[in-house]
């Protein structure tokens, strides 16, 4: 084999490295809102509880934090807002998408996603929405309660004008 051909099948095989492990690279340390959700086919929340989570923020650096207070339904289950050290012993896993949502009775094409592969990071939130984040795109996130599939919006800055 030539040295050209060499170098070029060495670089695709560095592309295609890079394009896989670049969502295990992924940072989701920013402000979030609840933009939209999605009903698992058993859910013990009806659509007016799942209409009190829209526009709620989840802020996640140091520790995640999620405004449950402002949440009617929930404010009693999850006392005050939420503050937790999601990074104490977290892990990223890559799964295949269709498999791991039929266990929650969703598919993929519900939630949006098109992708084969979903990277999740399974958090020490336990108990809460935020145990498992499931990572949609760049600017879009996914958790789960009570049968219902919350997605979360990253914040944009505006650009001054």
């Amino acid at each position: 084999m030539n040295n050209s051909l060499r170098q070029f099948i060495l670089l695709g095989l560095t592309i295609l490295l890079f394009q896989n492990c670049h969502s295990l690279a992924y940072t989701f340390e920013d402000e979030w809102t609840v933009s939209d959700f999605e009903f698992a086919n058993m859910s013990a929340m009806d659509e007016e509880m799942a209409l009190e989570w829209m526009g709620k923020k989840a802020i996640i650096n140091k520790q995640l934090y999620f405004e449950y207070k402002n949440i009617k339904s929930y404010k009693n289950i999850f006392e005050g807002d939420s503050f937790c050290t999601y990074r104490k012993g977290w892990t990223k896993e890559k799964v295949f998408t269709d498999s791991f949502l039929s266990d929650y009775g969703i598919t993929a094409s519900e939630l949006g996603i098109d992708q084969n592969e979903i990277l999740i990071i399974h958090t020490s939130c336990s108990g809460t929405p935020f145990q498992d984040i499931l990572i949609k795109s760049d600017d879009e996130i996914i958790v789960s309660w009570d049968g219902v599939f919350f997605i979360l919006t990253r914040e944009k800055d505006e650009i001054p004008k």
